[in-house]
């Protein structure tokens, strides 16, 4: 059965990383959890041309930067193989907890996801809600120990208090926001999509400092293509990740900028003509918002019309 409603709560507008979003994030997470085919698990295909659609001023592909810029900020896990989308709250925000059979619902839907990056998050996401069924769930989701770790652990003959997670594996959020509230502590390194923390603070929207980017290995294992455990390359890949996420969010604010820019210039040119209704149309048809397109249609008209009475003329006094 199809959703009716969407939960939001009020305390969304006090979340610190929720706020730091551009408004344009924020409408499509809106338009994301309020889809009629999100799951009880808060997973639903990925449909950037449906979504294009719940708005006459957006396109595809803002959206699909905008997606983009809400998977990297955590609020989303996008994979574009299996065509999934999580939301990745859902469980703690939308009233799943509250009702059991909704929320047997949700850890049977979690185990029909296919994407292996989904099903991590949503593992992460049901460890943290410490119960015995959510823990088996998401032990069958990624287990624990098929986690590995690019460097040595120091002391590793001591036993650890906790599992001990790897450098893409998702951290858990501090705060209690309706996205993540992720809080003002220290940034993440990594740039993968859905897999990473990536503030306004970490990555700033301008220009990246180089042209080029930085080499994702140190200049011992440059080139390498199996380089052994090194932190060196680990500060270099961080680096050359940061210049990644730099140039999309470039590309997503130039692209933001003109779609306002669009939109600006749609609503002056509603607002200047006197042939439309505010949404821009005239009856079911769109204004082009030219006064003499009326006019200039019809002489048109009459010239064709002319030419072809001239034509049917002439053909007639050459047959007689």
């Amino acid at each position: 059965m199809a959703r009716e409603h969407a939960r939001v709560f009020t305390r969304i507008w006090s979340d610190l990383d929720w706020r730091k979003l551009p408004p344009l994030e924020q409408r499509l997470y809106f338009l994301l959890l309020s889809q009629g085919n999100v799951t009880q698990a808060g997973v639903l295909p990925l449909q950037v041309r449906k979504w294009a659609k719940g708005s006459d001023y957006t396109t595809e592909e803002e959206i699909a930067a905008t997606l983009a810029s809400l998977a990297e900020h955590r609020f989303v896990v996008v994979d574009e193989d299996t065509e999934e989308v999580l939301i990745r709250s859902f469980i703690r925000n939308d009233g799943v907890l509250k009702i059991p059979n909704v929320f047997k619902a949700a850890l049977k839907a979690a185990l029909t996801v296919e994407s292996p990056k989904l099903r991590k998050a949503l593992a992460g996401e049901l460890r943290r809600l410490r119960r015995k069924d959510a823990n088996t769930v998401a032990d069958e989701l990624f287990p624990i120990e098929s986690v590995t770790h690019p460097e040595p652990i120091p002391n590793g003959s001591r036993t650890n208090p906790e599992p001990v997670k790897d450098r893409d594996e998702f951290p858990e959020p501090r705060g209690e926001g309706e996205g993540e509230g992720e809080g003002e502590g220290e940034p993440l390194a990594g740039g993968s999509v859905g897999g990473s923390r990536a503030p306004a603070s970490t990555y700033p929207r301008e220009a990246p400092p180089t042209e080029q980017r930085p080499p994702a290995q140190c200049r011992k294992h440059l080139g390498h293509t199996d380089p052994p455990p090194c932190r060196g390359c680990a500060t270099a890949r961080e680096a050359a990740e940061a210049w990644d996420a730099q140039q999309r969010h470039a590309h997503h604010d130039a692209r933001s900028a003109e779609a306002r820019q669009r939109a600006a210039d749609r609503a002056a040119a509603i607002a200047n003509c006197a042939l439309c209704d505010p949404a821009g149309y005239i009856g079911t048809q769109l204004c082009d918002h030219d006064p003499d397109a009326t006019a200039r249609a019809a002489r048109g008209r009459a010239l064709v019309e002319a030419e072809l009475a001239a034509r049917r003329t002439t053909a007639t006094q050459e047959t007689t």
